[in-house]
C-alpha cells in the first residue's frame, strides 16, 4: 500500500467526445470530486459540448477526427498529468458508490505493483434504464508511458506490455446508456464501426479481434451469414 502519510494520488478522468451535450453533464456529475483533473478531447463538436466541458473545469483538447479511436484516446493520455487514469465515455456514468471504491483501489495499490488494469462491470442500459447486458473492460490504471491504446475501433490498452495484469472489480460499476439500439441507429454507430473495422483489417489482414468485432456488427445488423463466416475466421 501507499506509505502512511503519503500524498493523495491524483486521478485524471479522460474522455473523447463529439456532440455529447445531452450526456456529458451527467457523466461528469457522476464522477464528482473523485477526479483531480478532467481531460476532454473534442473531435469536432457542433453543439454545446465544449462549452459544458469548460464550464465544468475540464481541460479541452481540440483534435480533428482521423477515424482512429486509439489515436484520440492516446491524445487524452498525453494531456493527463495525474498519477492514475480513469477512462469514460460521455454516455457513461459511475454507478452510486463506485467513486469511493475507485479511490480505495487507487490508494491501496503498492508502489512496486506490476502494470495492472482494473476492469469494472459495465452495465449497458437502454434509454429507459432497462438492462441490455453487461461486461468488463479496462478503465482504470496507474498512468505509465507503456500503457497506450491500439486499434481504430474497439480499441485496447496495454497490448503486448510484459507482465500486464488485469483485475476484475464488480464493485466498480459503470452505467452505459449509449448502447440503446435507437440511439446507435440515430448516430450511425454501426456503419461507422464497420467502416473502421474494415480499414483495420486492410492494415492487419486476419487480425482476430477486428474479425470478431466485425462479425458482431454483422450479427447486430441482421446479416447472419456474414456474421457466422466472421466468427469462424476469428
Amino acid at each position: 500500500m501507499g506509505a502512511p502519510g503519503a500524498a493523495r494520488r491524483r486521478l485524471s478522468l479522460c474522455l473523447i467526445v463529439k456532440d455529447e451535450e445531452d450526456f456529458l453533464p451527467d457523466c461528469l456529475a457522476s464522477v464528482g470530486d473523485l477526479a483531480d483533473e478532467v481531460i476532454v478531447v473534442d473531435t469536432g463538436s457542433a453543439d454545446r459540448t465544449v462549452e459544458l466541458a469548460e464550464a465544468a473545469g475540464a481541460t479541452v483538447v481540440h483534435r480533428p477526427w482521423t477515424g482512429d479511436f486509439a489515436a484520440a484516446r492516446n491524445a487524452s493520455l498525453d494531456a493527463a498529468t495525474g498519477d492514475w487514469v480513469l477512462v469514460l465515455d460521455a454516455d457513461e456514468r459511475l454507478a452510486p458508490g463506485s467513486a469511493e471504491h475507485v479511490r480505495r483501489l487507487i490508494e491501496a495499490e503498492p508502489e512496486d505493483a506490476p502494470p495492472t488494469l482494473y476492469l469494472p462491470l459495465i452495465e449497458n442500459r437502454d434509454k429507459h434504464g432497462q438492462p441490455l447486458g453487461a461486461g468488463h473492460m479496462p478503465r482504470l490504471w496507474r498512468r505509465r508511458p507503456t500503457l497506450r491504446f491500439t486499434g481504430r475501433v474497439h480499441e485496447q490498452v496495454g497490448a503486448g506490455v510484459p507482465g500486464l495484469r488485469q483485475r476484475y472489480e464488480d464493485a466498480f460499476r459503470i452505467l452505459h446508456y449509449g448502447y440503446d439500439p435507437d440511439l446507435q441507429a440515430q448516430r450511425g454507430k454501426r456503419a461507422r464501426n464497420m467502416g473502421l473495422l474494415e480499414a483495420e483489417l486492410a492494415d492487419r489482414p486476419g487480425d482476430a479481434a477486428a474479425t470478431f468485432y466485425l462479425a458482431k456488427e454483422h450479427y447486430a445488423g441482421g446479416d447472419d451469414a456474414a456474421a457466422l463466416a466472421g466468427f469462424r475466421r476469428a
